[in-house]
């Protein structure tokens, strides 16, 4: 009886010292493992996510400069080679015909003649400027009965005084400024500070389109140590409000523009900025960007790709 008493407590004794720590040890192993997993785990869906990210800032760039750039030059239904615009605005007049309507500069870190550089451009990156009508469109109610007659509209587009705007009808093309009492679906072309001439350059019927004229300059600026980015400067040629300047792609690398021009063999040959003699003959913009991650992934620099597009320019075409 005392001998089954005794087998049995040995039987029921605890784990030993060598085996806890044995099991310890097998313990720290998986959790390490486990850890290593998770972390392998986290940081790749941090890099895909950043990848992800170049991939929209990608398609988001290639189209939003593809509609910006095409329409460059527009005027309504004609084209800049087809009718050059009367222009009557006194303050600041816009120079927008075919030499000015697209204009590209590679800037190497000095100051460009004849071109006001936007603050904090990256040196080693090109540089364009557009200008067109565009945007919100709006078209005349009545006819005109005199050149001097003010211009009624239904007032879609909230057109005011001081707006740089154009109206065609596919004829003729005026740009004018939007003088002292335009609103609530009245525009005045008045003088005195606003135009050079009182009277337009013809009779405009009902339907006759207008629209802001806008220019946009596009560049690539430190942000911060690190990072650059891509700008516009967009100057609706309002003259009492400031240029506007926003942040348009995050994370943008580097920016090369080449220029589509009609070779001797009647094929497009795409130069630079600096080669182009007449700004004219561009019928196409090649642009490449070079997109690079902004996460905070410890392989972020690593994230790195280039995207390009040739976009045709719709009125020279």
């Amino acid at each position: 009886m005392n001998y089954f008493s005794f087998s049995k407590m040995n039987f029921n004794k605890g784990f030993t010292l060598v085996e806890m720590l044995i099991a310890l040890l097998l313990s720290t192993i998986i959790l390490a493992g486990i850890g290593k997993i998770f972390v392998g785990s986290k940081m790749t869906y941090s890099l895909q996510q950043e990848l992800s990210r170049i991939q929209e800032n990608g398609r988001f760039s290639m189209n939003y400069l593809a509609q910006e750039i095409r329409p460059v030059g527009f005027q309504g239904c004609p084209n800049l080679s087809a009718i050059t615009p009367t222009i009557i605005v006194d303050d600041s007049p816009p120079d927008f015909n075919l030499d000015s309507a697209l204009v590209g500069y590679d800037y190497d870190g000095s100051s460009i003649t004849g071109y006001s550089l936007p603050a904090g451009v990256t040196s080693g990156t090109s540089i364009i400027t557009i200008q067109r009508g565009g945007g919100c469109s709006d078209y005349l109610t009545t006819d005109m009965v005199n050149n001097t007659d003010d211009l009624s509209i239904s007032n879609n587009c909230g057109f005011k005084a001081d707006d740089v705007l154009v109206l065609s009808d596919c004829k003729t093309t005026d740009i004018f400024l939007a003088s002292s009492g335009s609103a609530n679906g009245t525009i005045k072309h008045a003088t005195g500070g606003a135009n050079t001439l009182g009277n337009l350059s013809k009779l405009y019927s009902r339907n006759a389109e207008i629209f802001k004229l806008s220019r946009r300059d596009y560049y690539i600026k430190d942000s911060s140590l690190f990072r650059r980015d891509m700008y516009y400067e967009n100057d609706e040629l309002v003259t009492d409000e400031n240029i506007i300047t926003e942040e348009i792609i995050e994370g943008v690398g580097g920016m090369t523009i080449t220029y589509g021009v009609m070779s001797s063999f009647n094929k497009q040959a795409y130069i630079s900025a600096d080669d182009v003699t007449d700004w004219r003959n561009v019928k196409s913009v090649n642009i490449e960007l070079k997109l690079k991650s902004v996460g905070n992934s410890n392989n972020a620099r690593l994230q790195n790709k280039d995207f390009s597009t040739t976009i045709f320019l719709r009125n020279r075409v």
